[in-house]
């Protein structure tokens, strides 16, 4: 499980791989994650931080009005690069967004930092990934 790293800003280490995430904040509302694996290798996902129902007004704390979005097609860059079997591949994805979550309880990137997903846009189309989607309440949990 990820841990924050001491005297770095958003950044989390998986002690039992030696998976380094860490986020940077772009100017359009979206996070570059970085992942640099211990072998020096590294590639980069994005997340964005939007509402995922804009019209409601805003209610502080609540996990029914999620604002970070992670997109599956993102996640699938993370599959692509682990580049093993489907099995090998969900355990990597699942991985980062455990790396993600741990990031977001100690730095939290809203004021309302709970996550949502695009799992709906791939409904009857799972297959063309290389890992199994997470559910959305498995990403709600996260």
């Amino acid at each position: 499980m990820f841990e924050p790293v001491q005297g770095k800003w958003r950044c989390a280490r998986d002690p039992d791989t030696g998976i380094e995430m860490s986020f940077q904040g772009r100017s359009d509302y979206s996070e570059l994650v970085t992942v640099r694996l211990p072998d020096g290798r590294e590639f980069f996902f994005g997340i964005a931080v939007e509402p995922k129902f804009p019209d409601r007004p805003f209610k502080g704390l609540d996990p029914s009005d999620p604002t970070i979005s992670i997109y599956m097609a993102e996640l699938e860059r993370a599959a692509v690069f682990r580049d093993g079997s489907f099995e090998e591949n969900t355990e990597f994805v699942r991985l980062m967004l455990s790396g993600l979550s741990t990031i977001n309880r100690a730095w939290p990137l809203s004021r309302s930092p709970f996550f949502y997903g695009d799992r709906w846009r791939y409904h009857g189309r799972e297959d063309i990934f290389h890992f199994a989607l997470p559910s959305d309440e498995e990403i709600a949990r996260l």
